[in-house]
Parts: structure tokens; sequence; C-alpha cells
């Protein structure tokens, strides 16, 4: 995957089985990221073929981050919170969650709800809409119903 000349790059860790892992110049480059191009050029990468200690201290760090999320669904989570799970300011933390999971933090939380909602749906079917919509950390039954809309296209 990695083109001549891009032996600085690293590649994304992704744990979306279905999205195609991009290096972190091509997300930088690509139109997600058009206005952060220059905050995404000072990221700290390694090498594609080195077990960099820095870059592996920094997906341990957001793997933990991403299991507190997990473990804390249906509570509200900040990002400052986030952060210092992961010990990162907010915005190093936001930066590079972005770059190493290939989407935003509230985004990430926001599908990892809707999943485990969807779940439930088909495995609780005597519990209501809005119980499930309130177990998964939506804040009331229209804000689940609409993000539920948009997530499945319905």
């Amino acid at each position: 995957m990695a083109t001549q000349g891009a032996s600085l790059l690293c590649p994304i860790i992704t744990h979306r089985p279905n999205q195609v892992k991009r290096t972190l110049g091509q997300v930088c480059a690509s139109a997600e990221a058009p206005h952060r191009a220059h905050q995404c050029a000072t990221l700290p990468v390694a090498p594609l073929n080195s077990n960099s200690a820095s870059r592996l201290d920094y997906e341990r760090r957001i793997n933990r981050a991403m299991d507190y999320i997990q473990r804390h669904l249906d509570e509200e989570i900040s990002l400052e919170t986030l952060a210092r799970e992961a010990a990162f300011s907010p915005f190093h933390f936001h930066r590079i969650f972005t770059a190493m999971v290939g989407e935003p933090v509230a985004a990430f939380i926001r599908r990892l709800r809707l999943e485990s909602a969807a779940t439930d749906l088909v495995s609780y079917p005597r519990l209501s809409v809005t119980e499930i919509g309130m177990r998964n950390g939506f804040a009331s039954p229209a804000a689940f119903a609409r993000a539920f809309r948009e997530r499945f296209a319905m």
C-alpha cells in the first residue's frame, strides 16, 4: 500500500471492519481534512516498517480510551475525560484519535451506541424503543430516533 517516498507515513489503525486502511498522509491530503492539513503535517509519525515505541505508546493510549468508551457507553462521555484517560491534552487527543481510528470521537461514540441499540432491539423485543435508547446513552427518545433513522437510512 505504501508508495515510493512514503516511508515516513504510518498506517491508520482502524477498528471498523470494512474501512480501508490509509496512511496518515492520505488522510491529511484527502477531502476529509483539507482545513487541517497544516495540523496533520505536525503529527508525530513513525516509519511504516518500524515498531516505534512512541507509536506503540499512542496505540496503547488510544485503545485505553476506546476501552473506556465501551465501558461507559450508557453515560455522558466528555472529550476531557477521554483525553485524561489517554494522558493527552483534549486537542491532541482528538487529533490523534481521529487520525488513528478514522473518525472523530463523537462519531465513534455515536456509532457504537447505535450499534449497541440495534443489537438490543433484536435481542430484547419486550423492551420499549425508548428504554433501549436511554439504556444506550441517548438523552431523549427523539434524539435516539433521529440518530437511528440517519444511521440506518430509515
